[in-house]
């Protein structure tokens, strides 16, 4: 009995210069009249548009070229994609069980970059790196994280300096009364990759952790944290140095402005938050 020989796969064809300066015309805005008034699509709709109405003239062949073209660019870049998408998804198993197995034996993560929860992987759309990707930029990250502590620690003393000033209070304010620490922990925190975000509860936590310290004590542990991560920080100064304050504030506005933006996916909601926040506090260096 013969055995069948498995169906070619077909040769998908590489991604050229040309198909990417095709794809980058298709996607450039053009003005077209329509209804009475003016209005912009691409491109790519453009032709579209006007192969309908040129097939109902009698007249497509040049715009049936452009669509042929096009649709062979957008295949070769689809087929680029998924070759991407591959690889990063074989990199994420191996560096996962990479990772499992030195926490296992040493208790914590080797430094390889990039980290195998950092490999977000979207099917038929693309891969994104969210963590750092260097020895530096893992420094750098180090020291966001010791900054969203010490503004918590912020949070703790203010709350510990609010009480003492109204005696009668007995419960901690809701996070909208917490102030501009809290603001800023929070840009930090919203700035850092998915994996090492606060869980539910978890900045509450700390703050009542902090909060059954002496002031002394929180004090010093505030100058301490702030110097460590970088900053010349004087004792009795409880927030960021003037330049990093003013960096996180603009990002505070700019995330808050994007927040009243009704027509956003969250995905687009989510990237555009990621942009700002890499723009004003990037930890990559």
């Amino acid at each position: 009995m013969s055995k069948s020989r498995p169906p070619k796969t077909p040769e998908t064809r590489k991604m050229t210069s040309l198909d990417k300066q095709v794809l980058e015309a298709a996607a450039q805005e053009v003005s077209v009249k329509r209804n009475g008034g003016t209005e912009r699509i691409t491109a790519a709709e453009a032709v579209v548009q006007k192969t309908i109405a040129s097939a109902i003239s009698g007249s497509p062949h040049a715009q049936r070229h452009v669509l042929d073209r096009l649709n062979q660019a957008e295949a070769a870049r689809q087929a680029q994609i998924d070759e991407e998408i591959a690889f990063w998804a074989r990199e994420k198993a191996q560096r996962a069980r990479l990772f499992a197995e030195h926490r296992k034996t040493h208790g914590e993560d080797p430094l390889i970059f990039p980290h195998p929860d950092d490999i977000e992987i979207n099917p038929g759309v693309g891969v994104r790196l969210v963590g750092p990707r260097s020895l530096e930029e893992h420094h750098a990250l180090q020291n966001r994280l010791k900054e969203r502590e010490a503004l918590l620690m912020t949070v703790a003393l203010e709350e510990k300096q609010r009480h003492r000033a109204e005696p009668g209070r007995k419960k901690s304010p809701p996070t909208s009364e917490l102030g501009d620490a809290f603001s800023m922990a929070t840009i930090l925190n919203q700035g850092l990759p998915p994996r090492l975000r606060w869980k539910e509860g978890e900045a509450a936590f700390a703050i009542v952790t902090y909060k059954a310290l002496p002031q002394r004590e929180l004090r010093k542990r505030i100058h301490q944290t702030f110097k460590a991560a970088g900053h010349a920080h004087k004792r009795g100064q409880d927030l960021l140095p003037p330049d990093k304050m003013r960096d996180l504030m603009r990002a505070l506005l700019e995330v808050d402005m994007l927040a009243k933006e009704p027509d956003l996916s969250d995905r687009e909601r989510e990237a555009r938050i990621e942009e700002i926040l890499r723009r004003n506090l990037d930890w990559r260096e």
